[in-house]
């Protein structure tokens, strides 16, 4: 296993873990801020975000105002290994000034992209063999050593109609380091993990149940993935050492917000300037707010898919949807609304309870109710291809079952899941779900026929 294999074993819990450390130290972190402010002159000179997007005829986007008169701030945030320019994560994070909500889109690192004239012909000067047509990580490759950072957020920018405000450009060794200070972090460890390795002098070895891990444990947890001997490791393969890192993140966002390590900010922030590359020099503006932002208030997207596309080597996003999800987290609520409204009408926003919730990420169980075999296999394929996880595969114990059911735990769950099937209906039971799984859902004989 060479070191650009073992920093795509981090890959998908980093882009979620990063960004934690973005938002609970570096925007919270006077000695972080202070960092920046007296290098303030340095970051200005390596800002590619001062220009506006316009003004290269391709990109779109727009000037923002100061940093009080915002309602929105968009970061990008880039994961690179020790070279310093393999973007192994790609994020765009949005902050609501006025609803503390923060959206997380996850770029995938495959994600096909063909450079627009401008950028194709600056880089093409440079490099003769930039390719016309690339993966989205590739591009600070072709990029002069100094303009990395400035071609992806182009890229970005360019690709999704946005205006990037400041990046973090973070070194992905900050991982262990960052569990270290603020750990241990207790955490109930699913299974017993054991992996060999010695031509990397690495191994594995944690055992099932609940337990205290440091930063080299903690590594080795979000890691695992199988043993030595075949048929040893998670069932569903990555998906379960995905669903595990998941639970870390949860547990390592906890352990961060105690009491105790409020006063290791300064030494987490100092940790994470040391190996962040960021044109972000407005920190203390943004201090007001350390008190707003909570898990709750933190929604993780990844980039949609186009269903029409092949998977292969590339990973073709849905550019209508991708529109859309960016417009989405770019509206701000308007707090003069409800003072315009001379027409007399309550403009007061839709209930809390009306929000969708997406079952991206989420484990979801698929059991056949139906006569039809193999329709829990198929419609499992069907939704691990539009970016869903299914956990778990199997027939409905009860046997036939007439009309398709989606069983979730909460109001507003499983309605993008809906159309998939023949208006199934959605049951509101927590206590029908096993442990572990979020979504159930059976295939009624009414879906059949659904292939």
């Amino acid at each position: 296993m060479n070191n650009n294999t073992k920093v795509s074993l981090l890959t998908k819990f980093l882009k979620v873990f990063l960004i934690s450390v973005v938002i609970f130290s570096l925007i919270a972190g006077i000695a972080t801020g202070g960092y920046i402010l007296l290098n303030k002159d340095k970051h200005k000179s390596q800002d590619p975000t001062k220009t506006p997007s316009a003004s290269t005829g391709d990109e779109s986007g727009s000037t923002k105002d100061t940093e009080k008169e915002k309602n929105l701030t968009t970061f990008a945030v880039f994961g690179v290994d020790k070279d310093g320019y393999r973007t192994d994560v790609t994020m765009v994070m949005t902050f609501n000034h006025i609803t503390k909500q923060i959206n997380i889109v996850s770029i995938p690192r495959d994600t096909y992209v063909e450079l627009p004239t401008n950028i194709y012909n600056e880089l093409h000067a440079k490099r003769k063999d930039t390719p016309k047509k690339l993966k989205i990580n590739e591009v600070p490759a072709y990029a002069p050593r100094d303009e990395r950072n400035q071609y992806s957020i182009r890229m970005l920018e360019y690709m999704f109609d946005i205006k990037v405000d400041y990046y973090f450009n973070m070194n992905l060794k900050i991982f262990k380091d960052i569990v270290d200070i603020i750990g241990p972090i207790k955490f109930n460890v699913p299974r017993d993990m054991v992996y060999s390795a010695p031509d990397q002098n690495f191994s594995i070895n944690l055992k099932k149940g609940e337990q205290e891990l440091y930063g080299a444990q903690a590594e080795q947890l979000i890691r695992y993935r199988k043993g030595n001997a075949p048929g040893v490791g998670y069932a569903n393969g990555d998906i379960g050492r995905i669903d595990v890192q998941h639970e870390f993140m949860k547990a390592f966002v906890n352990q961060l917000l105690t009491e105790e390590n409020k006063y290791k900010i300064m030494t987490i922030g100092s940790t994470v300037i040391t190996k962040t590359s960021t044109n972000f020099d407005a920190l203390l503006e943004y201090y007001q707010y350390i008190n707003d932002i909570n898990v709750d208030n933190i929604e993780f997207r990844t980039l949609p898919q186009d269903p029409n596309k092949p998977n292969g080597n590339f990973y073709y996003c849905d550019q209508e949807a991708s529109k859309k999800l960016f417009e989405e987290i770019s509206q701000v609520n308007d707090t003069n609304d409800n003072e315009n409204n001379t027409d007399g009408k309550d403009s007061s926003p839709e209930p809390e309870d009306s929000k969708i919730i997406s079952s991206i990420g989420l484990n979801i169980e698929i059991l056949n109710g139906s006569k039809q075999g193999g329709l829990a296999k198929r419609t499992k394929e069907r939704l691990e291809k539009d970016g869903f996880t299914v956990s778990n595969i199997g027939n409905y114990d009860p046997g036939i079952l007439e009309k398709t059911k989606i069983i979730i735990p909460n109001e507003g769950m499983g309605e993008d899941l809906s159309q998939y099937f023949k208006d199934p209906a959605i049951e509101l039971s927590e206590k029908s779900l096993p442990e572990g799984v979020d979504i159930r859902i059976i295939i009624g004989t009414n879906d059949k026929d659904n292939n």
